[in-house]
């Protein structure tokens, strides 16, 4: 927010602080110009009343917030190992679900993105093209290499 929306801001709430303060206060006055000496008492005394009845339910609320956590402090320190294990296990649990997610992720990345295939160079492609063919498996040309190797190797072996 800007300095002058602030400024704004807390002029509003000055005037109707101002406005509810007038309000009230013109109310007392009509009321102490119409009302009676007994009904002013009367209210007074049920005024009272009420300050009274809130203040003992806010005592009795302290009251029993204290034994609450005192009692949720003796349960704790009566059983801690039990809450500790619990504790490893949230921080267990949130890393699983952190892993869990992230895989999740991963491999909703993995099937949107089409595989690129991998580029040839220039250079390997003239290299395939200068080779000659490999002689398909069966062929004639085939079965005479598999030969020459075959007694190559039993050349080796007899020397």
């Amino acid at each position: 927010m800007k300095r002058d929306e602030l400024e704004e801001a807390a002029r509003d709430a000055t005037t109707k602080a101002a406005l509810r303060a007038a309000k009230d206060a013109a109310r007392q006055a009509l009321d102490d110009v119409f009302t009676s000496e007994e009904d002013r008492q009367k209210r007074e005394a049920e005024a009272k009343e009420q300050k009274a009845k809130k203040r003992k339910r806010l005592l009795w609320l302290v009251l029993a917030g204290t034994l609450l956590l005192l009692g949720l402090v003796g349960l704790a320190l009566a059983y801690w190992y039990w809450f500790l294990l619990a504790g490893v296990v949230a921080l267990a649990a949130l890393y699983a679900r952190h892993r869990f997610r992230s895989w999740r992720t991963e491999r909703a990345e993995r099937a949107s993105t089409p595989e690129k295939k991998p580029r040839v160079s220039a250079v390997e492609t003239a290299r395939r093209l200068a080779e000659p063919p490999a002689p398909a498996e069966g062929s004639a040309e085939h079965e005479a290499g598999v030969e020459d190797e075959l007694r190559a190797l039993k050349q080796k072996l007899r020397k």
